[in-house]
């Protein structure tokens, strides 16, 4: 499930459907999500923007944003026991010539 979770209107239901499917084999399933508490989110939010965009992770077709701690949570209630998460950072300097911050 790369980059597809956000899109989905009930992800936990599609957790438990894979679960049950496969139930007697242990699924493993690898997921992707972008991090709704990255960085220059945070100091969007602190600076009073949240615009939605035509991508990344303020998609407008994303219909629900994670956070680890979020993600991992869905990811248990679905029955899911143990998970590795892996963190990929994106270029800051690039991503942060390409945002346009008010000046304080």
């Amino acid at each position: 499930m790369l980059d597809i979770i956000e899109h989905l209107r009930e992800p936990e239901e599609i957790l438990k459907k894979i679960r049950k499917r496969y139930s007697g084999k242990e699924p493993q399933i690898i997921l992707t999500t972008g991090n709704i508490a990255f960085l220059p989110i945070r100091l969007g939010l602190l600076a009073g923007q949240f615009n939605y965009g035509k991508r990344g992770i303020l998609d407008l077709d994303h219909t629900r944003l994670f956070t680890f701690y979020s993600l991992r949570r869905i990811l248990n209630q679905a029955g899911y026991e143990s998970w590795r998460k892996e963190v990929f950072q994106l270029h800051f300097t690039w991503r942060l010539e390409k945002l346009r911050w008010p000046i304080f």
